[in-house]
């Protein structure tokens, strides 16, 4: 029923690319038709609201403006994007519209529980982009429809940590607090080994590190 419809969608994309950010007004267009609030982050916002502003001040200056170049009639007005902060709305789905470091993002804009992805393949890399944007206007609408099946990912967390070895000369005062700290010499030196935490990263099939020449 209306009350089981999704109401909120963010749309996710790479913006700098005339192409994605039309494929955005594209989608946005539709999902607005379908009774839903679009979500983007506030940089794209920001840029298509710039560009737009452009396009207008450069159709009003010139007596034959570049079709291209501005907004195309009837279309979605950007100004109707609502700006995505994390935690304020709960996203019912969200759509990605480039290629799987896209998807990637998203992944890592939510380190808990994502939202259904529908990832349209508008990259050059597009393993984890499933649909042609050709499709969009009915995979878009089937979704917000409850006419889609979902599958499930299951993600890892990983935690990466920066073993030290530091040795500190004296008798053991003003040793320093380290998480881990393992000790071992004579009371003349002591030598610490510590494990410092960089970082928590949630990953969606594997993770790969390179140990640069400088480590």
């Amino acid at each position: 029923g209306e009350q089981g419809r999704p109401r909120n969608v963010l749309v996710v994309i790479k913006p700098g690319e005339q192409s994605t950010e039309n494929a955005l007004l594209d989608a946005a267009l539709v999902l607005q038709q379908e009774g839903t609030t679009v979500f983007v982050e506030e940089n794209v916002k920001e840029i298509m609201e710039q560009r737009f502003a452009a396009s207008k001040a450069g159709a009003g200056s010139s007596s034959s403006p570049s079709p291209a170049a501005g907004p195309r009639a009837p279309g979605f007005d950007v100004t109707e994007f609502r700006v995505w902060v994390p935690g304020s709305v709960c996203i019912d789905f969200i759509v990605t519209l480039g290629g799987d470091g896209t998807v990637l993002w998203v992944s890592s804009l939510f380190p808990r529980g994502v939202p259904p992805v529908l990832s349209f393949a508008m990259g050059t890399i597009g393993f984890l982009t499933n649909f042609p944007f050709s499709q969009h206007q009915q995979c878009l609408k089937e979704v917000v429809r409850g006419n889609q099946f979902l599958s499930l990912r299951t993600r890892m967390r990983c935690k990466l940590y920066s073993y030290n070895r530091n040795k500190q000369r004296g008798t053991g005062h003003g040793k320093e607090h380290t998480e881990h700290d393992t000790t071992s010499g004579a009371s003349n030196g002591l030598q610490h080994n510590t494990e410092e935490l960089i970082g928590t990263y949630v990953v969606l099939n594997e993770i790969s590190l390179n140990r640069s020449p400088s480590s």
